[in-house]
């Protein structure tokens, strides 16, 4: 993880993101549109605060599962 510090606040590029949370990154672009992820662009490269990702994957994104996909856990 090579978090970027802005204003105080610690980001992650999304695809620092993605890896850190086991996803791709397009699943990221997806979490980023769907609003689950705050999002900060320094020209094209999307920012998102560590805070939000490190709640994603305390949460482990089971909310956004579709219906009857397993969980890893199961």
């Amino acid at each position: 993880m090579n978090p970027i510090v802005i204003d105080n606040c610690e980001y992650l590029a999304a695809a620092d993101a993605a890896n850190y949370l086991g996803l791709s990154r397009a699943r990221v672009s997806q979490l980023i549109k769907k609003g689950r992820f705050r999002v900060k662009y320094i020209g094209a490269n999307a920012l998102v605060p560590i805070s939000d990702v490190k709640m994603y994957k305390a949460l482990e994104g089971t909310a956004d599962r579709k219906p009857g996909r397993k969980s890893d856990m199961q």
